[in-house]
């Protein structure tokens, strides 16, 4: 019974102080839902929240109400759905809890997120608790590291990101369990953690093994001794095949995705910064974050532009600058956990001020890695203080000077010297210089082990203070998020639009850049950052839009919207004035808003053959010359098929003199196209979707060969005859990962029992 009251205890304080972190955002909810606006108050981040993660869910929710979570037609001609989005949140267990409040009660997809947002706050906490209570003696001090943890500055960095913070709370867990087996012999928890982080996430699972492996070794050494040694070799054997169930187990997710994923253009890419050492502005904004998170204040000083700036997620408490040197010097911890921590902790130092080494964490100059060094500075703390009885007095003054002098200059001295000493950014540095004069205080005064109270008190209100303002930073009203606010518009003039053609397969939406077509359920030719097809790689390239480096895409063009099927343009009125009408036909319709429905003059089909053909390597050649026209590249695509230097002298004698056909689908869904074919001679025909393995086109039981064509697209032969052509797909490699899942789970089982008896 004590356990369970004291387990009912721990979940009501960090349910607690949960809400008190989001408290704004409860308040606004709680008068939204006074004065009948619940959705006004509606809980949205900048960035990449609203730009990825709202469409992304809202996509995953409706696929999972079909029954069919593998092709998405509603991203740029068509994805993987499955395995391009087994990063964000396929295997996410939080997701699916978002799916119950979206599905059951019927929250938005946003409200669901905001929900899900506490759980894991609230989760990491708790599990976070459950860690370092293995490392100290007082649970007070445990709790406000976890507290610590919870509003760390990896958690406000990263709240835009849904699927890091699903990984973040989990990873005390594996941490948890690889204490339980150097202190007790016992692996279940490290196969259930690992199993957990690689089907939330697999590519930082892999940053998070690289910590885990040193992490063993110090530990290791720390609990039983030698390394080198035959035990050592069995119980490490034994912890590594407890990790490798979990990744069986995890298979299914990880395996589909690793497997699309391989073909894209962005982890082959090369990087733009080659430096070895950062850049002395830079390197500033790295050590202000040991003091304050970052914020996202239009008005703040280290606001680089260099993207990876905004992922600096060292903070957890500017105390921790204060207690590593008394961790390091005390007299009351033992020499291995000194050394061993002390190590871990240089090469995290050495890692972060050097970006080639901090590559191997994340493959690019991402900061992400940072919450690895974040970890251990808690660790560090609560260890710190929590023998901390007598202070190093000379020890503390060093380096609460030393620090000082550091936070003068980059968070006052330095603002004031280029001008934005009155920035927001600066006023919030002297509250958290405020904290460090109170900590000086307290840790120099006699007797701290009655101070220690005060003290986790003063961390608790950094924690809260450093975690609510970071939070409000980086809020967006939904006014400025255009796709929510005009969800009902769009869709009145879609259903209208299906009523004028109930068979058209894809729509322009005319300034529109982003995700909105999968928030929408509308098909559209627009894409935002991994949801474009990698295969289109070079059609991308072909259109300028160089997928290398770009994450935005939006095809658009008189002559491409042809060769897209795009025959109808949803646009708002001005810019229909300004451009449609030259070479559209504004369509009669009565719209409630001030948007227009154009019909293109152009007509586009799903499906259409060719008798002209270029060979890709020139096409290549010419793509990237800057003397090209692109409605020139667009003429071309449209009137000839871009094949492999290997097929184009065999297709050009074979196909230019067949005849042609064009058709859409006379059935089109998620996972399955139905075309009816009438040719008098053999075709090569090219479908407006992109080219993926997992598709299959059939007629009659006889299968026909899908290739890759005009940059990306799929591409099929086609005998003469007259008969349905049957297209099905399912995601390449779910079969194996589902094999490699069972046999993991069976392992699992095994491992139990084993371990049980």
């Amino acid at each position: 019974m004590n356990k369970k009251l004291h387990f009912f205890k721990v979940l009501l304080c960090f349910g607690i102080i949960t809400c008190l972190l989001f408290l704004p955002d409860i308040l606004r909810y709680i008068s939204g839902v006074l004065n009948h606006q619940f959705f006004e108050s509606t809980f949205i981040v900048k960035y990449d929240w609203n730009l990825q993660h709202i469409p992304f869910y809202q996509e995953f929710y409706r696929m999972i109400d079909a029954g069919e979570i593998a092709w998405s037609w509603n991203q740029l001609l068509g994805i993987n759905f499955y395995a391009s989005k087994a990063y964000y949140l396929l295997g996410d267990p939080y997701a699916w809890i978002g799916y119950v409040f979206y599905s059951l009660i019927g929250l938005s997809v946003s409200n669901c997120l905001f929900l899900i947002t506490l759980l894991k706050i609230t989760v990491s906490g708790i599990l976070m608790y459950l860690y370092l209570q293995m490392f100290c003696r007082d649970r007070r001090i445990a709790f406000v590291f976890a507290v610590l943890f919870m509003s760390s500055g990896w958690v406000t960095t990263f709240i835009e990101q849904p699927v890091f913070l699903s990984f973040y709370s989990i990873c005390p867990l594996l941490l948890y369990g690889t204490e339980k087996v150097l202190r007790e012999d016992k692996y279940v928890p490290v196969i259930i953690s690992s199993a957990l982080l690689l089907f939330i996430n697999y590519y930082l699972s892999w940053m998070f093994c690289l910590f885990l492996l040193v992490y063993w070794l110090v530990r290791y050494w720390q609990i039983k001794g030698r390394i080198f040694s035959k035990e050592f070799l069995v119980v490490s054997v034994k912890m590594l095949g407890s990790f490798l169930v979990g990744v069986l187990i995890s298979a299914v997710v990880w395996y589909p995705s690793l497997k699309h994923m391989i073909l894209n253009s962005r982890l082959v890419s090369g990087d733009h910064v080659t430096y070895f050492l950062w850049e002395p502005y830079d390197f500033f904004a790295i050590l202000k974050n040991f003091f304050v998170p970052v914020f996202k204040f239009n008005d703040t000083v280290y606001r680089s532009i260099w993207y990876y700036f905004y992922q600096i997620g060292i903070y957890c408490g500017c105390i921790q600058i204060l207690l590593v040197p008394q961790f390091l010097f005390s007299k009351n911890i033992d020499r291995k956990t000194k050394l061993g921590f002390g190590a871990l902790l240089a090469i995290f130092l050495i890692t972060l001020a050097t970006p080639q080494f901090g590559k191997l964490f994340h493959f690019t100059y991402s900061l992400r890695y940072t919450m690895l060094l974040m970890l251990l500075l808690l660790l560090i703390g609560t260890i710190s203080l929590d023998q901390l009885e007598d202070v190093n007095r000379k020890v503390l003054f060093i380096s609460w000077s030393s620090a000082l002098l550091i936070y003068g200059v980059i968070g006052f001295v330095f603002p004031a010297l280029i001008g934005k000493s009155d920035s927001i950014e600066v006023r919030l540095n002297l509250i958290v210089l405020c904290f460090f004069f109170l900590y000086l205080i307290l840790l120099a005064l006699n007797e701290i082990a009655l101070k220690k109270g005060i003290i986790c008190l003063v961390m608790l209100s950094e924690a809260l203070c450093m975690g609510i303002i970071p939070i409000q930073s980086q809020r967006e009203e939904i006014s400025n998020v255009k796709y929510l606010s005009d969800y009902l518009i769009y869709q009145e003039a879609y259903a209208k639009l299906k009523e004028i053609d109930p068979d058209f397969s894809r729509v322009y939406i005319d300034g529109k850049v982003f995700n909105e077509g999968a928030y929408y359920n509308i098909p559209t030719t627009s894409s935002y950052d991994s949801c474009y097809q990698y295969p289109l790689h070079d059609f991308l390239s072909y259109m300028r839009e160089y997928p290398d480096v770009d994450w935005a895409f939006s095809i658009s063009g008189e002559e491409i919207f042809e060769l897209l099927d795009v025959n109808y343009i949803i646009t708002e009125k001005a810019m229909g004035e300004m451009y449609y009408q030259y070479f559209c036909e504004k369509l009669d319709v009565d719209l409630n808003s001030n948007l227009e429905i154009y019909k293109t003059n152009r007509e586009g089909v799903f499906l259409k053959s060719y008798q002209s053909f270029a060979k890709k390597s020139e096409v290549d050649r010419v793509a990237y010359e800057d003397q090209y026209y692109l409605h020139e590249m667009s003429e071309l695509l449209c009137t000839s098929m871009v094949v492999s230097d290997e097929f184009f002298e065999e297709y050009k004698a074979k196909y230019q003199f067949s005849n042609s056909i064009k058709t859409n689908p006379i059935v089109i869904e998620n996972n399955h196209l139905e075309f009816s074919i009438n040719t008098q001679n053999d075709v090569v025909v090219l479908l407006s979707m992109a080219f993926d393995p997992g598709w299959t086109a059939s007629s009659d039981n006889q299968l026909y060969e899908i290739f890759s064509a005009q940059g990306g697209m799929c591409a099929i032969e086609l005998p003469a005859g007259n008969y349905t052509l049957s297209l099905d797909y399912s995601v390449p490699g779910m079969n194996t990962g589902m094999i490699l899942s069972g046999i993991g789970l069976v392992l699992a089982v095994f491992c139990f029992f084993m371990n049980k008896r």
